[in-house]
């Protein structure tokens, strides 16, 4: 349902020309849900019930995902990064890039359990394109390199960030 009110939003952003039409529009940002594995939730912000996640939903601040024990997510964005939520992992997102934010956009996620994994896009290595945010941490990820991030404790995180194999 929520999908649906983000793609008539978004056609109807398209469809209308204007500064003032554009103004009344709320942005429907530039996160959406990549692909998911076998038991995962999301709760949206403005409802308080859980749902089935799938594929091609769009992510707004707000939003909580609950993966289950065998669960997977991946979260991508315009910036061209993946954010990938591990099982038993639980998350809220913080901010999305603009949905045409270009590699200047940043996200945040607040990550409470489980474990994450941000693969950035390439980009401008002076600013950041993830902040994540997790007990006893805040780390902002930037392009060309990567994190991976594991909750292991209340108020406690591992986190090893790498360089991409990729340079």
């Amino acid at each position: 349902m929520r999908w649906i009110k983000a793609l008539i939003l978004g056609m109807a952003a398209v469809l209308v020309s204007g500064a003032a039409a554009h103004a009344a529009e709320p942005p429907i940002g530039g996160a959406w849900i990549g692909a998911v594995e076998d038991v995962a939730q999301i709760q949206f912000a403005e409802d308080p019930n859980w749902q089935a996640a799938s594929a091609s939903m769009p992510l707004l601040p707000g939003d909580r995902l609950q993966l289950g024990p065998s669960g997977r997510f991946e979260i991508l964005l315009t910036n061209t990064t993946a954010i990938r939520l591990g099982p038993d992992s639980a998350a809220q997102i913080v901010a999305v890039p603009p949905a045409d934010a270009g590699w200047d956009g940043t996200a945040e996620m607040d990550l409470a359990t489980g474990r994450a994994i941000v693969v950035p896009g390439d980009g401008e290595r002076t600013r950041p394109v993830v902040t994540l945010n997790a007990p006893g941490t805040r780390i902002q990820v930037y392009p060309r390199s990567h994190l991976h991030a594991r909750v292991v404790a209340a108020g406690a995180t591992d986190a090893l960030p790498f360089a991409s194999l990729f340079e």
